[in-house]
């Protein structure tokens, strides 16, 4: 019962956040959704902090073992990256809240802890795609001027930057259909031409 109490309310917390952004994310705005007492909600999270940062936990399981999943399968390199950054977009889509705790740097840099919960978050992920990016370097899928740590990084700027431009525009385009097209440009810039899968 306490755990299912838990979820829930960091479900309505990640709701709040979806419909009005972080900064309408109060204590008192939670206990409202969910029907208790603010203090009832202090029994399970010591703060809003604390709140936000099992959010984040749990963005980070889900995020990494999907990555790590795709990373196993015996497809290509290109292949998994695909899977990768239509599985994230995907995920952004349907629940945009993750977008915004992710990409929330303005309240982050404030808190020491929730900068090093993001911190590990984005240094975990590029250093499983920085593998994909080596392993197509040496097996000759990718150009071999190819730098697996600056297109590790290049590649997670890129879903940055497309969520980004979805959130501003008030999510009017088809975010994993652009996402896919913007993919395949980047491909085309690291591939190996006369690579045979």
């Amino acid at each position: 019962m306490k755990i299912q109490r838990k979820k829930q309310i960091m479900t309505e917390a990640t709701m709040i956040v979806s419909k009005d952004g972080l900064n309408s994310l109060t204590m008192s705005a939670v206990a409202k959704r969910v029907g208790v007492t603010e203090g009832a909600l202090y029994r399970h999270f010591s703060s809003k902090n604390d709140l936000i940062m099992e959010i984040l936990h749990d963005i980070f399981m889900e995020t990494t073992n999907q990555i790590s999943e795709v990373s196993s399968q015996n497809i290509t390199n290109s292949e998994k990256l695909e899977y990768i950054i239509i599985n994230q977009l995907s995920m952004f889509k349907d629940r945009p809240a993750q977008a915004n705790f992710l990409f929330a740097e303005e309240y982050f840099l404030t808190n020491h802890s929730i900068k090093v919960m993001i911190y590990t978050i984005i240094n975990t992920v590029q250093l499983f795609l920085q593998e994909i990016f080596e392993s197509g370097k040496s097996n000759g899928e990718f150009k071999s001027t190819v730098e697996p740590r600056h297109v590790s990084l290049m590649f997670l700027g890129m879903i940055r930057m497309l969520v980004m431009n979805w959130k501003l525009s008030d999510y009017q385009w088809d975010l994993s259909a652009i996402g896919k097209n913007y993919f395949y440009s980047f491909l085309l810039m690291i591939q190996q031409k006369n690579f045979n899968n």
